[in-house]
């Protein structure tokens, strides 16, 4: 029997209402017709619906209380709160590619979220991704290091799209876009030719994180058809497509299952809920006097800027891979705080520095005033929960203390405005549904459900591959299959994946925790 392989292309912040927009006027014609012949279904998100929680719930197939991941940054501590940026070390359960590794399968990665460095290099090809750290472009097996090095040499890891509000001309901000996933598109293109023959893989994933970004700055343009920069927008749209075109011609057959799915949708908010202030009036935040804030704007000035400037300088010389954090700081001092707010808003971490022993009475009252708040006879929040009835897992101390969701008619504002609760203003954000689609050569496919969630795809994809699922997933395999009974067995791999995360990094993680 021929061996099983898988392609997974990952359409990020895609959903359905989207996709039929821009088939109504023909933008994606590849992806029409590959959709009119696969088993389509509506993907419900992770709580939150964010990139890092809901792409690693849909490559291990468990919660965010068990991969550890709930946002770009995050609770790092071991006891009470301190916010850093999430890396690879902070993902605590095997991935997809991991598990096949363990099998003994080739695997190729590429945009995969917190991909670098590769825990089984041996086993996979993983191309740089835009949220890891390192200069390191792409991690592989020995044996082809001569030929993709050769490929590599002038790849070009995403660097425009996530800084669309860097850029006043969006003219030059698409151009630019065009240009880098072009050039991404064809170095992938002769990696795969290249391969086919010489080196056979089992998966092969590629996330384009480009519709993420294009849908927070032109969601309405693309929803409609019109205004300015609509032909820029549908040319990058086009040329997705067009690689998913020669992705179905030229790899998909019989034995090949091709996954097209989003890790969570858009929408468009037409008021926005300022949470800090909200919070500010419960007396879980406290403002930074004017006194303190001139001083510490003054020391930053003349310390900082000034006399320190050499010793920055050369420090910077041995810590190049270091994030910089592009949040911007707000009136309402973090260190000052009872709450810690991240900056998409979805959780707030309670300090137990400062509430103490009463964090979870604290929450609880919380939770309930959240839900029971209406302003102008509108509901801000679609649901809040505490972390405990949402998330199951050893790690569930990395989430905040409080979950919410906000509500359709009017999205949370991350950052400290002055002015009244709720403000009438059009912005786009998350929502909850994404896209999850199967689609083979061969007659087996069937649509049986029409609804899945992120946990349920690596489980349907080993079953597909004949291979054991994980012991602690939390999904289910989906009845896409035209079989009477699907066969599940399920394998320990978390065990024989910590020896070779020891190994591999030598304690890395735990160096990095506070």
């Amino acid at each position: 029997m021929a061996m099983r392989k898988v392609v997974m292309i990952g359409l990020d912040g895609m959903s359905w209402e989207v996709f039929e927009s821009l088939r109504e006027r023909g933008v994606m014609p590849n992806l029409s017709k590959i959709l009119r012949k696969a088993v389509r279904m509506k993907l419900i998100s992770t709580i939150p619906p964010t990139t890092a929680s809901a792409w690693s719930s849909i490559l291990t197939g468990v919660n965010p209380g068990k991969h550890g991941l709930f946002y770009f940054r995050q609770n790092k501590a071991k006891k009470g709160v301190k916010l850093g940026f999430v890396t690879t070390f902070d993902v605590m359960v095997p991935r997809i590619h991991e598990m096949l590794a363990l099998n003994g399968k080739l695997s190729i990665i590429v945009n995969m979220p917190y991909s670098i460095p590769c825990l089984v290099r041996n086993k996979c090809i993983a191309v740089k991704d835009w949220l890891s750290l390192g200069r390191r472009i792409v991690e592989c097996p020995l044996r082809f290091k001569s030929p993709i090095s050769e490929l590599f040499k002038d790849y070009v890891i995403p660097g425009v799209g996530p800084y669309m509000n860097k850029f006043k001309d969006k003219s030059l901000y698409l151009n630019l876009l065009y240009v880098e996933t072009s050039k991404r598109i064809r170095i992938l293109c002769d990696l795969l030719e290249t391969l086919e023959d010489k080196y056979p893989w089992s998966y092969l994933f590629i996330l384009f994180s480009e519709t993420d970004w294009l849908f927070h700055g032109f969601l309405d343009k693309i929803l409609s058809g019109r205004g300015k920069y609509v032909h820029r927008l549908f040319k990058i749209f086009t040329l997705i497509d067009n690689f998913m075109g020669y992705i179905k011609d030229n790899f998909i057959d019989e034995n090949t299952l091709l996954c097209i799915l989003s890790d969570h949708g858009f929408t468009q908010y037409n008021h926005e809920f300022r949470l800090l202030q909200y919070l500010f009036g419960k007396g879980l935040l406290r403002s930074e006097s004017l006194t303190r804030i001139f001083l510490r704007k003054l020391s930053q000035n003349i310390l900082w800027e000034g006399v320190l400037q050499p010793i920055r300088a050369l420090k910077a010389l041995f810590k190049r891979d270091k994030p910089r954090n592009v949040h911007k700081t707000s009136v309402v001092k973090r260190l000052a705080r009872n709450a810690h707010t991240l900056h998409v808003s979805y959780g707030i971490y309670l300090n137990e520095h400062f509430i103490g022993d009463h964090v979870g009475r604290l929450a609880y009252l919380l939770k309930k005033s959240m839900n029971a708040y209406k302003i102008r006879n509108v509901k801000p929040f679609l649901g809040v929960w505490l972390r405990e009835e949402i998330y199951k897992g050893p790690y569930i101390n990395r989430m905040p203390h409080v979950v919410f969701l906000p509500n359709e008619v009017a999205g949370i504002w991350p950052t400290y405005r002055l002015g009244p609760l709720l403000w009438k203003s059009k912005f786009f954000n998350h929502s909850m549904y994404g896209i999850a689609s199967f689609y083979s050569e061969s007659s087996e496919l069937t649509q049986n459900v029409k609804t899945c969630t992120t946990y349920d795809i690596l489980p349907t994809v080993l079953s597909y591959m004949k291979l054991f699922i994980p012991h602690n997933v939390d999904g289910n395999v989906l009845s896409i299959m035209n079989v009477d009974r699907i066969d599940v067995k399920r394998k320990n791999y978390l065990t024989r994946w910590n020896i070779l995360r020891k190994l591999r990094f030598k304690g890395s993680y735990e160096s990095r925790m506070v």
